[in-house]
């Protein structure tokens, strides 16, 4: 954490700093201030025993403080603030230019973005460049987040810019519009797209290369296994969810059986290319050894995968092990971790064991009332 204060590019961290430093100087030139009037409170000498020399030290250090040490930082901690929001220049791009150059080192976060982008994202490309106004429209990539998950979103703020609004009381969106932050997204997500979304990133490149003047090169399916990137941790922060059952009764008698269950689901065709999500949702299958199937919701049709088994389980924790969540599902990984362990060991058979695993589900999922973020700190730490 002392790291990112320390030695950050974020613009809004740097302008903080300043604030802080004037605030911590503004305090020490009221202190003098103060002294000053009380000196000055009664004819003769009251505090300062007569030393001329001191109260005209006190009062230039006053002045000088409150000028160069107060006013100053703080006007320059409000602009540094707030000049990236006004212009939409992203908050630390020196930081992303390092990360860009790093790429090879930090596929697991590019990939990650990549699958979480295809799960809850999509590109906005307008019809024109320009409205009749003489307005110019650009592009924007937006991701939503249910509003528990609101940190993370503003941990992607401060490495890939844009903005977070709330929309409604239970989600927020974070949305690049900025052209450069778009060019920045594209570089970093073409080599890990796997879904139909990759026609509207494609869509995107040939925005900016048109209207831009870029010669960015269209993405292609990544085809390599899904076992050596972090994608499908990203694509799982959608709507993938765990579920631990404890079955206590059974047809009037006790059953010590406690089951633990991953599912994900998409929809079934990409509204925007007409795509299926067959292929990708058959290879996620295939890789835990799980089942697809088609579920209905609200009139709609979606692709679910499914596992349940010790050996299905087996390969999903040991991926996410490699490559972790990182959004509050990431609390609901840890537990169903716990219960893995449980399962595995057969402490699932004893009294102790079923309770833990009875504490364990009533801390997931929409029970969960506590989020660690920590993991965000040590990653940004890894990637600056």
């Amino acid at each position: 954490m002392a790291s990112r204060w320390l030695f950050s590019t974020n613009a809004k961290d740097i302008g903080t700093l300043y604030i802080i430093f004037a605030v911590f100087t503004g305090l020490l030139g009221t202190a003098f201030s103060v002294l000053i009037r009380m000196e000055l409170s009664a004819p003769g000498n009251q505090f300062l025993s007569g030393n001329h020399h001191l109260y005209n030290v006190i009062a230039t250090t006053h002045g000088i403080m409150m000028i160069y040490f107060m006013v100053v930082p703080a006007m320059a901690g409000f602009a540094n603030y707030m000049a990236p929001v006004l212009i939409g220049a992203p908050d630390n791009f020196n930081f992303l230019k390092r990360f860009l150059s790093r790429l090879s080192q930090t596929s697991y976060f590019a990939s990650w973005l990549a699958g979480l982008f295809e799960g809850d994202g999509h590109v906005w490309i307008p019809k024109m460049p320009y409205a009749p106004s003489g307005k110019r429209y650009t592009p924007h990539v937006e991701i939503t987040f249910c509003i528990s998950d609101s940190p993370l979103a503003n941990w992607l703020l401060s490495i890939l810019g844009g903005h977070v609004r709330a929309i409604g009381k239970g989600a927020c969106r974070l949305t690049i519009s900025n052209v450069p932050q778009l060019i920045a997204f594209v570089k970093l997500v073409s080599p890990f797209l796997r879904t139909p979304k990759l026609s509207q990133l494609n869509r995107l490149v040939d925005w900016l290369n048109d209207y831009e003047g870029q010669t960015l090169p269209h993405a292609i399916l990544d085809t390599s296994p899904l076992g050596t990137t972090g994608w499908l941790a990203g694509f799982a922060e959608s709507d993938g969810n765990f579920l631990i059952r404890v079955i206590e009764i059974i047809m009037g008698a006790a059953k010590n059986r406690v089951t633990l269950r991953f599912m994900l689901e998409q929809r079934m065709v990409d509204s925007n290319s007409g795509l299926e999500y067959h292929n990708i949702m058959n290879a996620i299958a295939t890789f835990l050894g799980g089942t697809l199937y088609i579920t209905h919701h609200n009139g709609r049709e979606y692709y679910c995968v499914q596992v349940s088994s010790v050996v299905q389980l087996t390969i999903l924790m040991n991926y996410l092990d490699q490559y972790p969540l990182l959004s509050g599902k990431r609390m609901d990984w840890l537990a169903s971790r716990r219960c893995f362990d449980l399962i595995t060991s057969k402490a699932h058979l004893t009294p102790e064991g079923r309770v833990e695993a009875l504490k364990l589900k009533a801390s997931m999922n929409s029970k969960c009332t506590e989020w660690d973020w920590s993991h965000l700190d040590t990653l940004y730490s890894v990637l600056a």
